[in-house]
């Protein structure tokens, strides 16, 4: 539900009768970012809306790394978009390893900020690799 990829995949999959999952990092009595109020609507009409977070908890900058467990844990695989060095996507790509799935990654510009997480997953030294021949 996140603004980016995450709303971004949650639409498309929406756009195409697919059904999607949106894990929240607190209760499921507020929606956040409070942008997606409308967005989190379809989804409980197309998928569902879930959390292990009792209903009055904030979203905390603590829970999104703690949720991010049960969405490596829902995906057969994990797509790693965009990521600075530090991030909730790596945390769900190290746990999404360590639960034996696949995690791919889109290489980015080596000089950009939010392209340096993506490119030290595509390391071949460390998780696996979308096309071995864009190895920076």
């Amino acid at each position: 539900m996140a603004h980016g990829i995450d709303g971004a995949a949650h639409k498309a999959a929406l756009k195409y009768g697919l059904k999607t999952i949106a894990v929240f990092a607190h209760g499921l009595d507020r929606v956040y970012p409070a942008a997606h109020a409308n967005l989190a609507q379809t989804i409980t009409a197309n998928g569902c809306l879930l959390s292990d977070y009792l209903s009055n908890t904030t979203p905390l900058p603590q829970n999104f790394a703690s949720r991010n467990r049960i969405v490596a844990g829902l995906s057969d695989a994990t797509i790693v978009v965009e990521s600075a060095a530090k991030g909730g996507s790596l945390i769900t790509a190290d746990i999404a390893n360590s639960y034996n799935r696949e995690v791919f990654a889109v290489p980015g510009n080596p000089s950009e900020k939010n392209a340096k997480g993506c490119n030290y997953l595509i390391n071949p030294n460390k998780l696996f690799c979308w096309n071995q021949q864009l190895i920076l």
